[in-house]
Formats: C-alpha cells, structure tokens, sequence
C-alpha cells in the first residue's frame, strides 16, 4: 500500500502535478497522474487529481472513481497510524467523498451507496480519534442528507429528475398509448406554474463548493449539479406553442432539459426553429416498428416520410447551426418480441436515420400488464413484459411528475393521477417530495411492498 509520504516521493511529479491544478489545467493533470499511475499503481496523489481533475472538467459520477480507489486502498494505512496531521487530512476527505457523492448521484446505485457508507464511517472514526467536534457536526448533517434504503436505494431532500407535463393534447392515437385510458381534462402548463416550479425545487441547480485536500495551496472549486427535466408525459410537448420559452427558462435556471416527442412536428420549419434557439439539451424521438407499415400501424396518424424528412432536416440545421455538442438527437423504440425476432428488418427501417441521430434507445418492455404492437402479417397484438425481470420500482426515490395543471405524482403510468401526491403551488415542488403521501409511497419502494392497484398492477 502506498503511504502519503511515498506518494509524494517524487518531486518533480508532485510539482508538475500541482502546478497544473492550481492553473486549473486540467487536461495536463489527468495525463500527468495516468502516467505516473501506470508506473505507479495506487499513488494517493495521483488518483485524488485524477480523480479531481475529471470532475472539474466537466465530468459526473464516473469521475470520482479514483477518488472511490483512495477510500479503499488507503484509509486502513491512516486510520491505524499515529500521524494527527495525515489522519485529518484523510478524515476530511473521506467527508468531502461523501459530499461528492450525494451530491452527484442521481439514481440508487448499490456500489455508490456502500461507497458512501464506508466514506462515514471511516469519517466517524476519524472524528473520534481526532476528537473533534466540528467534524462530528459535519458527518451527523451527512447522515442525514440521505435516508438509505435495501438495494442501494435513497431517498434525497429533492428530487433529482422532473418529469414535466406541457400538455396531455396528441395529434396521434397510438396503439400502445396508455392516453387512451385517460379522462382527465385536456389542458397547457402555464409559464407562471413553471416558473413557480423551477423555482421551488431545491435541486434544480446546487453548487458544492470545497477545497482540494492534498495541495499545498488553498485551492477552492466549486461542483454544479444541474437538475434534469424531461418534458413529457401524456401527449405531445411539440403542440405547446410556448415550449421554447419553457426551455430557455429551464436552460437559465442552470437545468438539463429535454424532450420526448413522436416526432411528427419536426416537419414544420418554425417548430424546429425554435427549438434549435432554445438551447434544449437532449430530443428524443419514439419510433416503434420494424417497417413503414408496422409503424403507421402502431403510431396511428402519423407518416413515416414525413417523420424521416423533419429528422433529417433538423440534424442538417443542428449542423448549420453548430449546435452538434449542444443538442443531442436520439431515437427511442419500445422492443417488443415481435420487432425483436425482425433485427435486420429493423436496422433497415431505420436505416434514413444513420448520420442523423446520434444514438439509438431500445426500451425493454418489463410492464406484466400488456400493450399493443404490431406482428408480422400487420395485425395488432398484445405483447406482455418479461416476468422473470426485476419489479422493482425506484423511480419515487429521485424522480417526480408534474401535469399540466400542476398536480404531482410519482408514477409514469399514471394517466389520472389516482396517486397524486398534491400541488405544486401548494408550497413548491420540495413540499409536496417531502409530504407525508410521498414518504409513505418512497417506504414502499424501499421495502418492495406496493399496496396501491397500479403499483400492484405494474409490478405484483
């Protein structure tokens, strides 16, 4: 195991290395450490920048791994040792790896948890050892910002993911579509209940700010989270004439935006226009089919030509635009076995699309209650998910839906709101994730045991 005092045995490293980061030349120190590292695997300073160094510039979760790799191989050597000055040090980072964490996970993740728990605790022994009484105070308020639950599963202050309504009116009638159970009024989000919710939702932009443990200078940074908001949720986001402007004020918020669309309005040049100045981050597009036919079936109203012709368009504008590292493009298809079985028909139907679209989604289809798609002789089927798959839903642990009329409920299939948790208006986006009716429902997830009908329903 390499020691703090052998990692920085070589002083020409140590200064190239720090001399970079404290330039904020961050792509100098990730190729300095990944040298250095394959000489020396485990080196504590090398795999901290490395590990800081990702993160500064721009990267997620993925970027603490290095920092993942201290916390394991290093914190029994510090722990056990009788050096006040390493052990704080050690101490401070493991609390600064666990802020990072929270701060940074959006979905439960079992490794990330343990990760997390084991950064608290060797923070608690380092407090104990210390006896210190502000590190205490720092790791009870860490214990409290997440409530962890079996399968690695969480609970955050706020939810991490939106998945916002801006109206349940479609110009299709597809096969599959759960719309078609629906009896609520049809209706448009307002720009006033949106800009109420961006605004009352805590993580819709966090800042963490700290300091670089291992550096010989005071070194502050500071770590954005941007909150993710999904436009979509029953009909068509395409058909709200004010979406742009839903966009750009997400965008100034410092929000991830995107949108799920059928696609069938990209043939429109203003629709695409201002879509391309809105600043949106992610398009998705759901296509489900295996040819011209299956998919006019499927997706009733709609025009396969058409569709292909306002996609094309809209990468060659992207392109126009210089907007390719802006705006990513992707295609969502639900696979069924029917389409499954038709793999080279598939790549073929889809074939107008390659240079387009930057990434094909294939959604499993694990829902035990059945939907329609369409079989080989054209005829509409009903086709059940797989039930040896995993049932359990996470999703009310991070992510929450809001209607167009600003009614909050936890569940994507739920087209009437039988689960509604309350309004958004009614204190903010924040109450309503922490009130009693979502906390009751997050129990639930949490211990696997749903008692209401359409969780039952979608997962029993």
């Amino acid at each position: 195991m390499t020691s703090l005092s052998s990692s920085l045995s070589s002083g020409e490293f140590q200064e190239r290395l720090l001399a970079s980061m404290a330039g904020r030349q961050y792509e100098a120190v990730i190729a300095l450490a990944t040298a250095f590292l394959a000489d020396h695997p485990g080196d504590l300073l090398a795999l901290y920048h490395l590990g800081m160094a990702r993160l500064l510039s721009g990267g997620n979760l993925s970027a603490l791994l290095p920092l993942r790799e201290v916390l394991l191989t290093h914190h029994v050597a510090f722990l056990g040792g009788e050096n006040r000055m390493a052990l704080r040090a050690f101490t401070d980072f493991a609390i600064q790896f666990a802020h990072l964490v929270a701060h940074l996970l959006v979905k439960p993740d079992v490794e990330w948890v343990k990760s997390y728990d084991l950064a608290l605790k060797i923070a608690e022994v380092g407090a104990r050892q210390l006896g210190e009484g502000e590190l205490w105070r720092q790791v009870e308020a860490l214990q409290k910002t997440l409530i962890k639950g079996q399968s690695g599963a969480i609970l955050f202050d706020s939810p991490k993911i939106l998945q916002v309504e801006p109206t349940n009116h479609c110009n299709l009638d597809c096969s599959m579509c759960s719309r078609q159970e629906m009896t609520r009024q049809n209706g448009l989000l307002s720009l006033e209940l949106w800009q109420h919710i961006l605004q009352s939702w805590r993580n819709a932009h966090r800042l963490y700010e700290g300091q670089l443990i291992w550096h010989q200078n005071s070194f502050r940074f500071s770590v954005p989270y941007r909150g993710v908001v999904k436009f979509f949720f029953l009909g068509e986001p395409l058909l709200h004439k004010q979406l742009d402007q839903m966009i750009q004020m997400a965008v100034d918020k410092g929000v991830q935006i995107g949108v799920q669309t059928n696609g069938t309005l990209l043939n429109n040049p203003a629709v695409r226009r201002r879509l391309l100045a809105s600043q949106l981050d992610h398009l998705a597009i759901s296509i489900d089919g295996f040819d011209r036919a299956s998919y006019e079936t499927i997706r009733r109203g709609s025009q396969w030509q058409g569709v292909v012709e306002g996609i094309q368009a809209l990468a060659l504008e992207r392109a126009e635009a210089g907007l390719q590292d802006r705006l990513t493009i992707t295609v969502s298809t639900i696979l069924s076995d029917e389409i499954r079985e038709n793999g080279p028909q598939v790549r073929q139907f889809f074939a107008p699309l390659y240079g387009c679209v930057d990434e094909f989604h294939v959604i499993e289809l694990i829902r035990r209650s059945s939907t329609r798609f369409v079989a080989r002789d054209g005829q509409l089927i009903a086709c059940h998910g797989d039930s040896s798959s995993d049932k359990h839903c996470h999703e009310p642990l991070y992510k929450m839906n809001v209607l167009w009329d600003g009614v909050a409920t936890p569940c994507c299939y739920d087209v009437d709101a039988q689960l509604a948790l309350g309004h958004v208006l009614e204190g903010g986006v924040d109450a309503v994730w922490q009130g009693e009716r979502m906390r009751k429902l997050q129990e639930q997830a949490v211990r696997h045991t749903p008692t209401h009908a359409l969780c039952v329903r979608c997962l029993a």
